[in-house]
C-alpha cells in the first residue's frame, strides 16, 4: 500500500520509471513495414487527412513527437512507453473510485493487483512494440478516462460532456473505442440509473458517434475504408471462430500447436467458468459485489467486438493491439476472482506474483521478436544504401517475423525515405507468414527468372537475399547473357 500513500504525479513516474525497465529492449529499435508509410506522409508531406483512413488524432501525436524529436525512433517509441504506464495509471484510478466493497482495504488491494496484472499482461503488446500501434494505446486512455468521469460525483450533464468528449476523441484515435456506449449503458443500468436519464445517455452518445461519421465520411470519404471492407463480408461460421480466437489470444500465447492451443483453451474455460459459479455461489448475499462481477464480465464480452471482427493470430503476436479493450475487464475480474477466491494469503500472493513473472516473460519474449524485425528492417536498408547506384535485386523479403512487422508494406516508401533510388531496386520474392525461407538455389532460379529484363551499365545486379535470420549477398550467376 505505499506506492498508493505517495501523491500522484509520484505514482505516475514510478509506473513510467517500471515501463521503461520493461521495454527498455525496444528503445534501440527502428521504423518498420506501414510506420515507413506513415512517417512520410504524415512528417515529410504533412498530410494528416488521407481518403479511405482515418485516425487523425493518432497521425497528429506521430507529427508532433517528429516535430519535437525529428525521425529518431527512440522519442517515438519512448512515447508508446509513456502511453502504457499513463494506461496503467488510469486503470488504477478507475479501479480505486469503482467502489464494489465497504471493505477500502480490499478495494485498494483490487486496484493494485488489477494495475499490476495490467502492466505485466504481454498479450497487448503491439501498441507499445510498433509506432502506429499508440492508436489504441490513446483510444484505451480515453475509454478509461470516460470511465473513471463516470464514476465521479459529478452531475449528470457535466459527465455527458466529458464522456461524449472523451468518445469523440477516442474515435479520432483508433475504432476500439467503439464499444464505449456499451460500457455506459451496462453500468447505468446496473447503477439503477432512472429510464430517462438512460434515454438522455443513448441520444448524446449516439449523436457523439453520428458526428463522428459525418467528420469521418466528409474527410476521408468512407465510414471503414479498404481496411475494413472485408469484415461485414465475413459469414457467422467465420465470425464464430474469429470470436473464439479473440477470446483464446486474450489468455494464452500464440504457438504453432493449434491442438495444444484448442486444449489448453478448453482448460481455461472450463476453470474460468468454475471459478465463476463458485464465486457467484459464495458471494450470493454479496450483492454489491456480484452485480459488480457481472458488470465486468459483460464489459470484458463487449470489448471483444473489436479483435473478433478485425481478426487476430493464435499463431503469431499479429493483432496484440486489439486486446487492450478487453485486458482491462479481463485484469479487472481475475483481479476479483483471485482476491476474493484464493485462500489463504500466501497462497494468493504466489499465484500473483507468478502471473506477474510469466507475462514479463513472454512480453520480454515479444519484444525481441520486434527487435528482430527492426533489425532485419536495418540490415535490409543498410546493404541496399551501400550498394547504391548499382542494380538491387531483394530476395526472400519477409512480411514479418513472428507477428512483429517487417515489410509487408512499407518498403518503396523505406527507399524514397532513406533517398535510394526505387528504380534500381527490385523485389525479386517475399516470404510470407506460412512459408519457409527458400535456399539459395531457389533465389538464383528467380533471380534468373528476370534475367532478361536485366540491361544496362549495372549489370550483373548485386543480389541480396534473407535466409532467416540475417540479410546477405548472393552471387549472381550470368545466365547465358551476352
Amino acid at each position: 500500500m505505499w506506492f498508493l500513500r505517495q501523491k500522484t504525479w509520484w505514482q505516475f513516474l514510478i509506473l513510467a520509471t517500471l515501463a521503461l525497465g520493461l521495454y527498455w529492449p525496444l528503445l534501440g529499435n527502428y521504423f518498420v513495414n506501414d510506420d515507413f508509410i506513415v512517417i512520410k506522409r504524415v512528417c515529410l508531406e504533412g498530410q494528416i487527412l488521407v481518403k479511405g483512413f482515418f485516425r487523425p488524432l493518432s497521425d497528429l501525436s506521430i507529427w508532433l513527437t517528429y516535430k519535437l524529436f525529428g525521425a529518431r525512433p527512440f522519442f517515438f517509441y519512448l512515447t508508446g512507453i509513456l502511453f502504457h504506464a499513463l494506461t496503467t495509471f488510469l486503470l488504477l484510478k478507475l479501479c480505486l473510485r469503482w467502489a464494489w466493497t465497504a471493505d477500502e482495504q480490499l478495494q485498494r488491494r483490487f486496484a493494485l493487483v488489477t494495475a499490476a496484472l495490467f502492466f505485466c499482461y504481454p498479450f497487448h503488446n503491439e501498441t507499445v512494440a510498433w509506432i502506429l500501434g499508440r492508436g489504441a494505446a490513446m483510444a484505451g486512455i480515453f475509454a478509461l478516462t470516460a470511465l473513471w468521469v463516470m464514476t465521479s460525483n459529478l452531475n449528470e450533464w457535466r459527465k455527458m460532456w466529458w464522456v461524449c468528449l472523451c468518445f469523440f476523441l477516442g474515435l479520432l484515435a483508433y475504432e476500439s473505442i467503439i464499444v464505449l456506449p456499451a460500457w455506459i449503458l451496462l453500468y447505468l443500468l446496473t447503477q439503477g440509473t432512472p429510464a430517462r436519464s438512460v434515454v438522455r445517455w443513448i441520444v448524446v452518445l449516439l449523436a457523439t458517434a453520428g458526428l463522428h461519421l459525418v467528420i469521418r465520411v466528409v474527410l476521408s470519404g468512407s465510414i471503414i475504408g479498404e481496411y475494413g471492407e472485408g469484415v461485414l463480408q465475413s459469414s457467422f461460421l467465420n465470425g464464430l471462430g474469429r470470436s473464439l480466437k479473440a477470446m483464446g489470444k486474450t489468455f494464452l500465447p500464440p504457438s504453432d500447436n493449434k491442438l495444444l492451443l484448442q486444449g489448453a483453451f478448453v482448460a481455461v474455460i472450463i476453470l474460468l467458468t468454475y471459478s465463476l459459479v463458485r464465486f457467484f455461489q459464495r458471494y450470493a448475499r454479496e450483492n454489491r459485489t456480484i452485480v459488480f462481477l457481472r458488470l465486468l464480465v459483460a464489459g470484458y464480452a463487449i470489448s471483444l467486438l473489436m479483435p473478433a471482427l478485425a481478426g487476430v493470430s493464435t499463431r503469431t503476436s499479429e493483432g496484440g493491439r486489439l486486446l487492450l479493450m478487453p485486458a482491462i475487464f479481463l485484469c479487472m475480474t481475475l483481479s476479483l476472482l483471485l482476491l476474493k477466491m484464493v485462500r489463504p494469503d500466501w497462497l494468493q500472493i504466489t499465484v500473483i506474483i507468478t502471473a506477474m513473472v510469466a507475462g514479463c516473460i513472454l512480453l520480454e519474449m515479444d519484444n525481441y521478436r520486434w527487435q528482430r524485425a527492426s533489425e532485419s528492417v536495418r540490415e535490409v536498408l543498410g546493404l541496399l544504401k551501400k550498394h547504391e547506384g548499382k542494380s538491387l535485386l531483394v530476395a526472400n523479403l519477409p512480411e514479418e517475423i513472428d507477428g512483429a512487422y517487417v515489410f509487408r508494406v512499407g518498403f518503396k516508401e523505406a527507399l524514397l525515405i532513406h533517398g535510394i533510388d526505387t528504380g534500381m531496386v527490385k523485389v525479386v520474392s517475399v516470404v510470407k507468414r506460412d512459408q519457409g525461407v527458400p535456399a539459395a538455389f531457389t533465389v538464383q532460379d528467380r533471380v534468373h527468372s528476370l534475367d532478361g529484363n536485366l540491361t544496362g551499365n549495372y549489370y550483373p545486379p548485386v543480389v541480396l537475399s534473407w535466409d532467416g535470420t540475417k540479410w546477405g549477398e548472393v552471387p549472381f550467376q550470368v545466365n547465358n547473357k551476352q
